[in-house]
Parts: C-alpha cells; sequence; structure tokens
C-alpha cells in the first residue's frame, strides 16, 4: 500500500507564490492590460467621431467607419494589385 503524499497550508500564505503577494508577480502587468483594454473602446469611439465630423463628405449614416484610415484623397490613387502577373 503506497502512502498518498499530504499537502500542508501555511496560514497567512494560501494562493501565495513563492512570497510574490496574492496574484503573483504579473499583477500589475494583468491590471495595466486590464485598464487599456477599458480605455480602448470609448477611445476608438472618440477618434471615429472626430474624424467622421471633421472629414468633408462623409456621413457616418451612408459611410463605413472603416472609410476614414484611407486618408485624404484616398480616392484619387489607382488600385494596386498584389498577384504577379495581373494587369
Amino acid at each position: 500500500m503506497t502512502q498518498s503524499p499530504t499537502i500542508t497550508v501555511r496560514p497567512g500564505r494560501a494562493g501565495t507564490r513563492h512570497g510574490q503577494g496574492p496574484a503573483g508577480p504579473a499583477a500589475g502587468g494583468t491590471r495595466g492590460l486590464l485598464v487599456c483594454g477599458a480605455v480602448a473602446g470609448p477611445l476608438f469611439v472618440t477618434v471615429v467621431v472626430a474624424q467622421a465630423l471633421t472629414r468633408p463628405g462623409f456621413d457616418l449614416t451612408r459611410d463605413a467607419a472603416s472609410l476614414l484610415d484611407d486618408g485624404p484623397g484616398a480616392g484619387s490613387r489607382p488600385p494596386t494589385s498584389s498577384s504577379p502577373g495581373c494587369c
């Protein structure tokens, strides 16, 4: 008959890793990423609305927001092809 190993939990240290605190060494980085994720959505909406209001002839009810990244004069450039041997 084999004896199963015993696990001893010391008071006050439950959930810690090598004395790094309750969340481990990456707690600050995780918190920072969560803050950046929470800020990204409202910032994106703010930038899209600001660009839509300053772009002449752009209407959010007719045009897609992805058209805003084309820059000024995007319609005057000829389309490019990445296919070799194409016209």
